[in-house]
Order: C-alpha cells, then sequence, then structure tokens
C-alpha cells in the first residue's frame, strides 16, 4: 500500500478514501437488520437476514472479498431484480447492503459507479429519514 501511495495511484487513494469514510459509518450493534418474512421475491429469507443482523456489527466494510460476495450474490442477483420491493419491505437492510457493495464497485466497475451507488444509498436513506 505505501507503494501504491508514493505513486499517488488514483485507484489506491480513492479506496483509501472509500474505507476511511465507510469505517466511520459502522452499523451500530443496536440497529436491527432482520427482515420479518424475508424478501420472497428476491429469494432472501428471514433467516438470512437474521444471521446478517448478528454478523454485521463486527464488519468493517474493510474486505474486498465479502464486498464482492455481497456485490454479486445477493445485491445484482437478488436485490436489484425487486428493487423497489425489497427497499420498500426492508429499507435498513437493504440500504446497509448497499453500503457493504461499494467497495467491490468501486474497484471491479469503476470509481464512478462505486461512487454513484454510494450516493444513491445515501439519497435513499436520507429519503427514508424525512418520510
Amino acid at each position: 500500500f505505501k507503494e501504491l501511495n508514493r505513486m499517488r495511484c488514483p485507484l489506491f487513494v480513492f479506496v483509501a478514501a472509500a474505507f476511511f469514510k465507510l469505517s466511520l459509518v459502522p452499523a451500530a450493534p443496536h440497529v436491527n437488520l432482520s427482515c420479518e418474512g424475508g424478501l420472497s421475491a428476491s429469494g432472501l429469507p428471514t433467516a438470512f437476514f437474521d444471521h446478517y443482523n448478528t454478523w454485521h456489527p463486527d464488519y468493517n466494510r474493510d474486505s474486498l472479498s465479502r464486498s464482492r460476495e455481497f456485490l454479486y450474490a445477493i445485491y445484482e442477483s437478488k436485490i436489484l431484480p425487486n428493487f423497489e420491493e425489497s427497499l420498500r419491505t426492508c429499507p435498513l437492510a437493504v440500504l446497509q447492503l448497499m453500503m457493504d457493495c461499494v467497495l467491490a464497485s468501486s474497484v471491479d466497475y469503476s470509481l464512478r459507479d462505486g461512487a454513484g451507488l454510494y450516493q444513491l444509498t445515501v439519497k435513499l436513506a436520507e429519503e427514508a429519514k424525512s418520510a
């Protein structure tokens, strides 16, 4: 990492900034990410969210491989096809899953894509908070 930083690699700088920014927004242990009834249209049962709820407080969004699992196996394949319904049914869990995908999106697609996913998540969270 030091070598990439010395080279002023734009990807490194962005990822380092994303790590820092996302680490400032950890899931609070008291926030319940369970989803009563699960997201049947997305194929995610209640048990998935119960496990996610128990596991997430210790996750710091610092694992690219874990972020890729969330992006490809859950967000793109299960949440996106039924996004509106998923967001309406379990908004907090969906927003947390989206944040968990930002790192992989930034690295695997583009910095712009990762930033867009982050901004969309923040916008949806702000809208939900003000509703």
